[in-house]
């Protein structure tokens, strides 16, 4: 019994991905997702530099107003990787059925 355990263990190991693969396979399927998520976390990497330097373009700003700068900058970087990310698989796809007629 042991090893008919053994084998299905084996077998499990086997077909798990790693987390780099899977993020590479995702990558290749979808890439506007993880350029949305790379420009997410630039800009709130600038956006929490601007905080520390106490303030945007040497001017004196309240924290709470620079965290909605940085909460509306941070959407608009995702949602525009989203819209492009959608816009190139409907042309995608598009000039896919257009090239191969049936």
């Amino acid at each position: 019994m042991a090893t008919s355990g053994t084998v299905v263990k084996q077998s499990w190991q086997e077909n798990q991905e790693t987390t780099t693969g899977k993020f590479l396979r995702k990558f290749e399927e979808a890439p506007y997702v993880p350029m949305g998520i790379a420009a997410l976390v630039g800009t709130v990497a600038l956006g929490a530099w601007n905080i520390k330097r106490k303030g945007i373009n040497g001017q004196k700003i309240p924290l709470s107003l620079q965290v909605i700068h940085i909460r509306v900058a941070a959407q608009t970087m995702v949602v525009g990787a989203m819209t492009l990310g959608v816009g190139y698989s409907i042309i995608s796809r598009y000039l896919k059925n257009k090239s191969d007629p049936k």
